[in-house]
């Protein structure tokens, strides 16, 4: 208890000092007459927008689910998704959404709790796997301005290397035949422990193997939402004056996504403020307006957590869905 004492006393203590540099770093009451004159209409696209990665997520994992013999409604994972996204707010990083995930799924598939739960890990996995490749593809576009000074141009080097791994690793998945990937996922079972969890993950490794469509989708469906959450950090900008490409943001917007998953402090707080002042160069749009188009992307956020709130109040899960054998997938 000491121990969660301590580390939240340090988020808020990390919070207070990120707060207190964006205060000198920027001119609040300029801030926040720019957000009032903020464009309704296009904070409208930007909040319809948010939703959709939501959606595509629980899509997402219902493919993943399918493909291992586990069948749920579509509805029920997007709710799950929305209720991830809730407690989200309380728990920094990953923890809120996944730790969410495996509750509900424990519920929905109680004869195969470890298969589900691992597909939480794959998705996790394909959800970060599609942010190098996102970032491998738009880093180019916009070099020469990230490559202005040394620390970002280190890191978005860095972020350009793993996704052409992860690009070579994908290739490699999807165009060895079956038979060569099945006879290495065995090997690995083979020579690691004997537990029943790794015995799952296996099993769950073997089914997907055979069905890399649903797999293709997962990480086509992962793509296109990061892409859509660069459209909305474009949007939200956009609405407050940040005239800048949507394929500039694409190239630094995934990075901070990965920074934001650090638990560090509440809701990105304060990482993503800084990165943004990082990344936009003051010569090329005003701090003022960076940090409102911050503060829009923490007010969506906030709106969409809100909405998960609700779902959580009102949203029960099923206690029943269909669930073939391992031996049927």
């Amino acid at each position: 208890m000491n121990r969660k004492v301590l580390f939240t006393g340090l988020k808020l203590a990390f919070l207070v000092v990120a707060l207190w540099w964006l205060s000198q770093k920027v001119d609040l009451h300029g801030v926040f007459s720019i957000l009032a004159k903020a464009d309704s209409s296009i904070l409208l696209a930007a909040l319809l927008l948010s939703a959709c990665p939501i959606i595509i997520a629980g899509c997402r994992w219902f493919l993943l689910l399918r493909a291992i013999g586990i069948q749920t409604s579509v509805r029920s994972l997007i709710s799950v998704v929305y209720v991830g996204q809730f407690f989200t707010l309380f728990v920094p990083g990953l923890a809120g959404d996944d730790v969410t995930r495996g509750l509900y799924i424990s519920r929905l598939a109680p004869k195969r709790i470890r298969e589900a739960l691992t597909t939480v890990v794959i998705d996790r996995g394909i959800g970060m796997s599609s942010l190098f490749l996102l970032a491998m593809v738009a880093i180019p576009s916009n070099w020469a301005v990230l490559s202005a000074q040394n620390n970002i141009r280190w890191a978005c080097s860095a972020f350009f290397c793993l996704g052409l791994v992860i690009l070579i690793g994908c290739l490699t998945f999807f165009g060895l035949p079956h038979r060569p990937l099945e006879s290495l996922i065995h090997w690995l079972r083979i020579r690691m422990p004997q537990s029943r969890t790794i015995q799952d993950v296996c099993a769950v490794a073997s089914a997907l193997v055979l069905k890399r469509s649903a797999v293709l989708g997962c990480l086509a469906g992962a793509i296109f939402t990061q892409a859509l959450i660069c459209g909305m950090f474009w949007l939200s900008g956009r609405a407050v004056g940040v005239e800048m490409s949507l394929l500039a943001w694409m190239s630094f917007v995934p990075l901070i996504l990965v920074s934001n998953l650090l638990p560090i402090t509440f809701a990105g707080v304060g990482v993503r403020d800084y990165l943004l002042l990082l990344f936009i160069p003051a010569t090329q749009v005003s701090p003022d307006r960076v940090l409102a188009s911050s503060l829009l992307i923490l007010a969506l956020g906030f709106i969409n957590a809100l909405c998960g709130g609700l779902i959580y109040v009102l949203y029960r899960p099923a206690t029943k869905v269909d669930v073939l054998s391992a031996d049927a997938v």
